[in-house]
């Protein structure tokens, strides 16, 4: 879970320019309509949105820039207003009977916020309909800086990234004590469902699809980034 000193969109704000201060689109951004807002409110119903999630709207709501927090689904309020009443009385259900919809559809795949055992905080899950594909987030807080800082860097950064691969038995907390040992310390923001850490210019990102471990470690150069991951590669028996 996000701490909650992080919980506040000003403070997520400066994580943003932060993050991409000399970005072109940046200027870009810009907020959601105050009707718009209350709209997504309305559609939420009985469940009560974030206040991470509420801020997010009210200053990138209409566009996000180099967030790009729904990657290829449009999150604008706007376009989940008008997928939701375009959609809401076709034959499939939008999402699951405790989710609230936080972007549009993409190749039938969307984001939703789903609430489970009166948390706190929803969580975040990829939802097809109303089924759950995968939960990648244990709120939508560790959800929006986490998808700040892989745009920043990991998408697009291809060629100065090394990968690893591995089995997935191996645990969070296994990779989170390896990585330790040469220099890494995990982000706030990495959490049960992706790992995230950091060791100066080094970044390193850590998930689980169905049948392996992946590990990406991205740094300036090339061969700093291989140095890294031959040294976790030992430690952890991958490849």
């Amino acid at each position: 879970m996000l701490p909650e000193e992080y919980n506040c969109i000003e403070r997520f704000r400066n994580f943003v320019h932060g993050c991409f201060h000399n970005h072109p689109d940046l200027k870009n951004c810009e907020g959601a309509k105050e009707k718009h807002i209350n709209v997504i409110k309305k559609l939420a119903g009985q469940y009560q949105l974030p206040s991470l999630y509420l801020g997010y709207l009210a200053h990138y709501g209409a566009n996000d820039g180099p967030i790009e927090l729904g990657e290829d689904c449009a999150c604008s309020a706007l376009a989940v207003i008008k997928y939701i009443n375009k959609n809401r009385r076709g034959e499939w259900p939008l999402t699951t009977d405790n989710g609230v919809l936080i972007s549009n559809h993409s190749l039938s795949f969307a984001g939703s916020l789903i609430y489970l055992d009166k948390r706190k905080e929803p969580y975040v899950a990829i939802t097809e309909g109303d089924f759950i594909s995968e939960i990648i987030a244990d709120s939508f807080g560790t959800f929006l800086y986490r998808q700040v800082w892989l745009h920043r860097y990991f998408f697009g950064h291809k060629e100065q990234s090394s990968h690893l691969h591995g089995h997935r038995s191996i645990s969070f907390d296994k990779i989170e004590h390896a990585v330790e040992t040469i220099g890494f310390s995990t982000t706030f923001f990495s959490d049960d469902y992706r790992f995230t850490a950091e060791y100066g210019e080094l970044k390193l990102f850590a998930w689980k699809n169905v049948d392996s471990l992946c590990v990406s470690i991205v740094a300036s150069e090339l061969w700093l980034s291989h140095l890294y991951a031959d040294k976790l590669a030992k430690l952890l028996q991958m490849k």
